[in-house]
């Protein structure tokens, strides 16, 4: 996975942890969040763009809202497991 220091805060993560990583090393405490994920690779996986939003809690902070906007590039498909 290919991510921006932005998505890395967004998460609560120090800069440069989240690559590499799968989705459910990033997300497994977030169940509402590895639906949402497993949803959106289907989609990627079929060419279309992904536009979500949900619910997600950064550690140590209040549960918040996000919208996530996500479209493939030549890369491969993000590994789930």
């Amino acid at each position: 996975m290919r991510c921006n220091q932005r998505f890395e805060a967004m998460l609560g993560l120090p800069p440069g942890i989240a690559a590499g990583r799968t989705l459910h090393e990033l997300f497994a405490a977030q169940p509402q969040v590895l639906d949402a994920a497993e949803r959106g690779l289907k989609t990627l996986a079929e060419g279309e763009v992904l536009e979500t939003e949900f619910e997600f809690t950064p550690p140590g902070q209040a549960p918040l809202w996000y919208g996530l906007s996500v479209r493939r590039t030549d890369a491969p498909p993000a590994r789930w497991n």
